[in-house]
């Protein structure tokens, strides 16, 4: 399933579902707003160029990939985002990324200059946070293997970090790292 545009807003206000194939949402030049699910048996691809990406529901890929990338706009996703099988990349160059849960075999999400904001991240092998200029905030992050939160400049807030088998690097530049809870 396709859906692009290059100068209007997307908006899709019940459910996307590809049970045999892949999702791929792009939009240039207009804001992406999903209100339903999206669901796909391989990879998910959600991509804007210069406005919001807003998702209300569940992403799910059963086989495949989860990327969501943005230029300039803001990333939401209100509900977990899943890449049962796969790997979940999401990237913001501007804007500010806000989600909720992630689960995926990895996880990376990087932004150059916005908020970066997680409730919780499950990964069975890694998780890579990457954040230039903005805050990294996150819930309790747990991962099979390596765990690895680095921030250029702004502060870093974080709940429980669990590796079951890996190592945990935090590390900030030039502002102040605050772990709420356990590192294990």
């Amino acid at each position: 399933i396709t859906v692009a545009d290059n100068s209007g807003a997307i908006t899709v206000s019940d459910n996307i579902t590809a049970e045999n194939g892949k999702v791929d949402i792009s939009d240039k030049d207009g804001a992406i707003s999903v209100s339903g699910q999206i669901n796909a048996n391989d990879n998910i691809s959600i991509s804007d160029d210069s406005k919001d990406i807003s998702l209300a529901e569940i992403v799910k890929s059963a086989n495949g990939d989860v990327e969501i990338s943005n230029k300039s706009g803001n990333i939401k996703a209100e509900k977990t985002v899943t890449a049962e099988n796969g790997n979940a990349h999401i990237s913001d160059e501007q804007g500010s990324i806000d989600l909720q849960n992630v689960i995926a075999n990895d996880i990376e999400i990087t932004d150059s200059e916005g908020d970066i904001s997680t409730a919780e991240l499950t990964a069975n092998n890694e998780v890579n946070i990457l954040n230039e200029t903005g805050k990294i905030t996150s819930g309790n992050i747990s991962a099979g293997n390596d765990i690895n939160v680095s921030d250029e400049s702004g502060d870093i807030s974080l709940a429980a970090l669990t590796s079951n088998e890996g190592n945990i690097t935090v590390a900030d530049n030039s502002g102040a790292i605050t772990v709420s809870d356990n590192i294990t």
